[in-house]
């Protein structure tokens, strides 16, 4: 495959994966922030803003409104459901000949209804119809992803993309309510459930533990479940899976080097409980997830994408 192609398709999925944990942090905090008082928005709407890792800059202060209008609207916010979802695409149609029609269709769907919103439909109601069309939309170009292309290294790159945002994503949301979780502050029953529910984990979260809420059982669902297609440890296994599957590059001497950082993480997570992460310190051992997945982001770009040309030559 060309590293171009690569490329592409590893950023374009994860610009979706981006965009649709935008609409799920959005969707679970909005009504949350309606039941709460003024300082609790203001706290809930700093850990939306950190969540989403780079941080970036809002035109006077911080409200729910602000915030509403650079995480939708605002094409310079990296995090932003228009920038995603315009990238994603941009990445898509540079390799329109090796995805399938349906998968193009859905994303140039995607990106014409995102378009077509404006900034004046905030002020007459809650944007939580147009968040769950995108998210609506993303789950589609995920079926057509899986039902309509075959499973080859083009899949297996798409599959890279998204598992190693998702682990990422989820480790920064955790990481900003580490204090929390860890008991060194407070936080309500509430700011618990927009947790799970911005992770997509809810209801199976329910289903495990029935109606018992506690930090220690949420660290433990969202970090260290192996089932859950949202916890970390679930992503960095099957970015470790993607990663197998794909061509060996052994002759340019980098893919033991991703293999061995892939499978280091999930068995550090594998053999780790939630006891020993919490009394180790949390925020550190998220931290080290966080880092991890950049070295990853780092080898697989030198193993698949930016490597010299010599290196691909037979000898």
């Amino acid at each position: 495959m060309l590293s171009r192609v690569a490329d592409s398709l590893y950023w374009m999925a994860r610009y979706l994966e981006r965009a649709e944990q935008t609409t799920r942090l959005l969707d679970a905090n909005i009504q949350l922030m309606l039941e709460q008082k003024p300082d609790a928005v203001q706290r809930q709407l700093s850990r939306i803003h950190l969540s989403l890792g780079a941080p970036f800059r809002i035109e006077g202060s911080l409200s729910v409104p602000a915030l509403e209008h650079a995480l939708i609207f605002d094409a310079k916010v990296h995090s932003s459901i228009i920038s995603c979802v315009m990238a994603a695409r941009e990445n898509a149609r540079q390799v329109r000949e090796q995805i399938s029609s349906e998968m193009w269709s859905e994303l140039n769907g995607l990106y014409h209804f995102v378009k077509r919103y404006e900034a004046e439909d905030l002020e007459q109601q809650l944007p939580l119809e147009f968040l769950t069309e995108v998210r609506r939309n993303i789950s589609l170009f995920k079926g057509e992803t899986d039902a309509t292309m075959s499973h080859g290294e083009e899949w297996w790159f798409l599959q890279i993309g998204r598992h190693i945002e998702r682990a990422v994503n989820t480790s920064t949301m955790l990481k900003v309510h580490a204090a929390e979780l860890s008991g060194e502050a407070d936080i309500e029953h509430l700011e618990l459930l927009a947790l799970l529910r911005s992770c997509n984990a809810f209801e199976a979260y329910l289903k495990r533990y029935t109606a018992e809420f506690s930090a220690e059982l949420i660290v433990e669902f969202l970090l260290l479940n192996p089932q859950h297609p949202h916890s970390i440890l679930f992503s960095v296994r099957r970015l470790a899976d993607s990663l197998a599957a794909l061509p060996d590059v052994s002759s340019r001497g980098q893919r033991s080097r991703v293999e061995r950082l892939a499978g280091r993480l999930v068995a550090t997570l594998s053999y780790s409980s939630v006891e020993e992460l919490m009394s180790g310190g949390l925020h550190s051992a998220l931290e080290n997830v966080i880092r991890q997945c950049a070295q990853l982001h780092a080898g697989i770009h030198q193993a698949y994408i930016d490597y010299p040309i010599e290196a691909s030559l037979p000898a």
